[in-house]
């Protein structure tokens, strides 16, 4: 099974959103994990595309819906099934981290 999950927010950037949903997918060991930040609509947005077992996303999703990071506001999360490729979550985690460093 496959999400694709859509923080949206007036600050969900700059606030270690990111590395929340990577620690989570850690967490829920899933080993396909992708995560982005767009502006949309003066919006700021998270993108998150994870896949794993029912349960594992199931799982995931409630903890990203009702744990969100100290300083973020957010307005709404939607997701929805996602069809395409996710990338292993070992070349998300190291993409993060050559960021920030």
């Amino acid at each position: 099974m496959k999400l694709q999950i859509r923080v949206v927010g007036p600050r969900v950037h700059e606030v270690g959103y990111r590395l929340h949903l990577l620690d989570l997918a850690i967490q829920y060991d899933i080993d396909r994990f992708s995560v982005n930040r767009v502006i949309e609509n003066g919006k700021q947005v998270v993108i998150v595309r994870v896949e794993g077992s029912n349960d594992q996303l199931q799982d995931y999703l409630e903890d990203a819906e009702n744990n969100i990071p100290t300083g973020a506001e957010v307005v709404d999360i939607e997701h929805e099934p996602f069809q395409e490729y996710v990338g292993p979550t070992i070349a998300a985690a190291w993409a993060l981290i050559s960021k920030d460093t």
